[in-house]
């Protein structure tokens, strides 16, 4: 059972559905996504049972045919369905408590810790559905390591193209750093802000309202940077967020 938190088409999961399946007496966040459908048949806020068919089987997306492919997460942190579901293929594993203990150890120290999740950025939009990608698809990118000193998503795309806002907000700073370049960060309210750096050129101005998909600028290599491409940023109260989660883009 659960409520549905995304239903519509990704450029790489295709037609997908993400459900909320709330938190355990644990504590524990469970949240489940279904992508490559051929169409979804619930909506964004809808409440489902187990077992409601929630869409179609197809080859949406980036796939190379007919498949579901499912994932689990756990406060965020993405786990292996095999040892939560009644999955008996040749790979099937039982859940031991120790592994049990091991995995959910995992959730709770990443939910413990300063970074956010993408579920919990999506929370503080209230009326916005989803994250749009912030450059067109397919872009390649380098994930989200901030273990690693990297906070951030790159997105490589090539220079000139268009830089969107992922979702609307209230432009706090556009201007140049030595770092990062002609930069461009938004406040949605509910403690989260995007921030696009590395731009060829501004569009907006510090103060302005933009809205979901506006043109924020174009992509270049500005600051600190070995080529164009669009660094981006989530941050929830000020710590790093990870939106990798969201239809923002696939793994």
């Amino acid at each position: 059972d659960g409520v549905v938190l995304a239903a519509q088409e990704h450029y790489s999961w295709g037609n997908f559905v993400e459900i909320d399946h709330g938190t355990d007496a644990d504590g524990l966040r469970w949240i489940t996504l279904y992508a490559h459908m051929k169409s979804c048949a619930v909506q964004v806020g809808q409440t489902v049972t187990a077992g409601q068919v929630i869409g179609y089987l197809g080859h949406t997306g980036n796939t190379t045919g007919n498949a579901c492919h499912f994932e689990m997460q756990v406060n965020g942190v993405l786990t292996e369905p095999r040892y939560f579901t009644a999955y008996t293929g040749s790979d099937a594993a039982e859940l031991t408590q120790e592994k049990a203990d091991e995995i959910l150890a995992e959730a709770v120290r990443r939910a413990a810790s300063d970074q956010t999740t993408a579920v919990d950025g999506a929370a503080a939009l209230s009326g916005v559905d989803l994250f749009t990608l912030p450059v067109a698809p397919p872009p390649q990118v380098s994930g989200y390591a901030p273990e690693n000193g990297h906070s951030g998503i790159d997105f490589a795309a090539e220079e000139g193209a268009e830089v969107y806002a992922v979702a609307g907000g209230i432009v706090t700073a556009a201007d140049y750093d030595v770092e990062k370049g002609n930069y461009v960060v938004l406040d949605h309210g509910g403690g989260l802000e995007t921030e696009y750096q590395h731009m060829k050129s501004l569009l907006v101005s510090a103060g302005q309202s933009v809205v979901q998909g506006q043109v924020l600028g174009y992509v270049g290599s500005t600051g600190n940077s070995t080529g164009p491409h669009l660094h981006f940023e989530a941050r929830q109260d000020g710590a790093p967020a990870d939106l990798t989660g969201t239809a923002l883009l696939a793994e």
